[in-house]
């Protein structure tokens, strides 16, 4: 699926002079087209080159910006150095010769390890940000839903559960990521005083996150709940099988918390609000999947991102108008249908009618389209 990207990736380190693609043995331009046809992505020895090729020239954009210099980027480079050495030197380590090379090494590692080879390719085309940018998203994605402890705990299951669910696994997390990022480039300045909101919106996911259980409706809390007893059944230990269960609807926590912060309201209470406005319209199933349509044409994965992201700010906007009236959850829910009956019950039933059928991209816009409509009135 990621077949598009990577085509794009290796055009523009062509365009650079940065790679050839007959001597790393890479398909061309003909090639990939005959591979997309026939559903073939690359091998496993032509992902290890991109992924070479993309940390060699992230780390050369990185080593050329300011982000070496921001503060709270720099923690890249205590995780370089073992703790003892960390807690024994730390003034030697602050001022190393190195410090910005080390810097710029470990965040690029960091950056493709868990977003692929094709993430800064795929991150630029849908948001148009620069590598600081992006840089500073991915910060807040992966600190702000702590993934570097989440995917530990998934490293410690080697030969503990199956590879497939293991590599499964992986990929959500990595899904989360990218999408978090995108978020974070849509609607949150990414570059400065970084520490502050990282420590923003690490507390308000950990909050929801803790009272997730009760926020969700029942319809939701029985997804959950199917998830975790999958995941346990596939020998996952029960507290992180909760954890991975509630992705689904913890990933909409920095919409949550933007609502709060904008109408003043309390985070449990936004979030409340919204996750049954989801419930009232089947978002996050829709949401769900729509991510897992197989889509090889580049073009429409960019066209699926933004109209996922449009449904996203219409459900926000409903929530925040909501929670502004001191309303909240289903109470809130049932003043807003006393005075907007009719056209609710319109876009439920077109919501309900393509939940029920097989869903295109084009008919995901016509359901963003009339969400957005109903946000606006």
């Amino acid at each position: 699926q990621n077949l598009g990207f990577a085509q794009r990736l290796m055009r523009g380190l062509e365009k650079r002079g940065k790679l050839d693609r007959d001597v790393e043995n890479l398909p061309s331009d003909a090639q990939i087209a005959d591979m997309a046809a026939r559903g073939i992505g690359l091998t496993r020895p032509e992902t290890a080159v991109l992924l070479a090729y993309a940390k060699i020239d992230l780390y050369e954009s990185l080593l050329a910006s300011s982000i070496p210099d921001d503060p709270y980027l720099g923690r890249e480079l205590g995780r370089y150095f073992p703790p003892a050495l960390s807690k024994k030197y730390p003034d030697a380590i602050a001022n190393h010769r190195l410090r910005r090379e080390i810097i710029a090494t470990m965040l690029s590692n960091s950056m493709i390890n868990r977003g692929g080879p094709t993430f800064l390719a795929r991150v630029r085309d849908e948001t148009g940000a620069s590598v600081d940018e992006i840089s500073g998203a991915f910060a807040l994605a992966r600190d702000g839903f702590q993934m570097t402890a989440l995917n530990t705990e998934l490293d410690k299951l080697d030969n503990m559960i199956g590879g497939r669910l293991q590599l499964e696994l992986y990929a959500e997390i990595e899904d989360l990521l990218t999408a978090s990022v995108v978020w974070f480039l849509r609607n949150e300045d990414t570059t400065g005083g970084l520490a502050d909101k990282v420590a923003h919106f690490q507390k308000g996911i950990e909050t929801i996150a803790r009272a997730l259980d009760k926020l969700l409706p029942p319809a939701f809390r029985n997804m959950v709940e199917r998830r975790r007893e999958q995941l346990v059944s596939g020998g996952l230990p029960a507290p992180l099988a909760g954890h991975i269960a509630g992705l689904l609807f913890l990933s909409r926590a920095p919409d949550i918390i933007r609502v709060a912060d904008d109408t003043g309201a309390s985070l449990l209470a936004a979030a409340e609000t919204f996750y049954a406005i989801g419930e009232m319209f089947s978002i996050g199933p829709l949401i769900r999947q729509a991510q897992d349509l197989r889509l090889d044409d580049y073009y429409e994965r960019i066209a699926l991102s933004r109209t996922i992201d449009a449904m996203s700010v219409a459900q926000r906007r409903i929530t925040a108008r909501l929670v502004q009236g001191g309303g909240k959850g289903a109470a809130a829910i049932e003043k807003w249908q006393a005075s907007h009956g009719t056209v609710i019950a319109r876009v439920r039933s077109a919501l309900e009618e393509l939940n029920q059928s097989e869903l295109t991209v084009a008919k995901l816009a016509v359901a963003a389209g009339l969400f957005a409509d109903l946000a606006r009135d």
